[in-house]
């Protein structure tokens, strides 16, 4: 069952376009060579570092702080994801306030892995909510600050930026600036239901990319959806990072 009107499919063709005919580069390669290119650096910084190091977090190789230091470090090196700001930042803020270590390391241990289906995608979302809006709760309630907590909106950023290097590309990452964009183009705004508005999210990125393959008759997924709501972004969105 199609989310989107035919003037909403409108609106994202338009941007589609916009996409595909901005020259990018001193060499201004084609778009569909510019996004190769990406995506095989993506393939690659996934198969060599990102999803060995979280295999081993995950089989109890690698410790939950040098876990944190090395995607820190990754994404510090490889800026493709744009986890250095909000994603690294809510995952300092979570470990810092976290009060018991181990349940931390077992919660985040129940939420990083790929989900086998949207069910379960949205169980894991719910579940790892709750755990920090508890941690939160914790932390305020012995009279320590709100602002050093990890905010709950980042929890949809947060575990998608995993569920796509661990399943690359069946899930989205939940930027704020494609939400942001969506909302401009009138596809749709979150409601604040945090499992239900990544499927949701999900669900259109699927609709859009089936939309612009047909269009365009270049192939489309979810990472080059990705990269049309950020390419055209607002022009006050423009000179930061996603």
């Amino acid at each position: 069952m199609s989310i989107l009107n035919q003037q909403q499919l409108n609106n994202a063709l338009e941007a589609m376009r916009e996409y595909l005919s901005a020259p990018v580069g001193p060499q201004a390669e084609p778009p569909l060579l510019r996004y190769k290119a990406a995506l095989r650096k993506r393939r690659n910084l996934i198969e060599s570092e990102l999803c060995p190091l979280i295999a081993a977090y995950l089989n109890d190789e690698v410790a939950l702080a040098q876990f944190k230091s090395r995607v820190a470090s990754i994404n510090a090196r490889h800026k493709i994801w744009a986890f250095k700001g909000s994603g690294q930042r809510f995952f300092n803020m979570l470990l810092n306030v976290a009060g018991d270590p181990v349940e931390c390391d077992r919660e985040l241990k129940a939420a990083l892995p790929p989900p086998p289906g949207e069910e379960i995608a949205s169980g894991r979302i719910e579940r790892f909510v709750g755990y920090v809006k508890r941690v939160r709760d914790q932390w305020v309630g012995a009279r320590r600050s709100l602002r050093q907590c990890p905010k709950i909106g980042s929890v949809l950023f947060f575990l998608s930026y995993f569920w796509q290097i661990q399943h690359f590309p069946a899930w989205p990452v939940y930027y704020p600036i494609s939400v942001r964009r969506m909302g401009d183009l009138g596809l749709w705004r979150p409601s604040g239901d945090l499992p239900e508005d990544f499927l949701t999210f999900k669900h259109i990125q699927e609709e859009l990319a089936a939309a612009f393959t047909e269009a365009s008759g270049e192939p489309f997924d979810l990472v080059r959806v990705e990269g049309v709501l950020y390419h055209t972004r607002r022009p006050d969105e423009r000179a930061s990072d996603r």
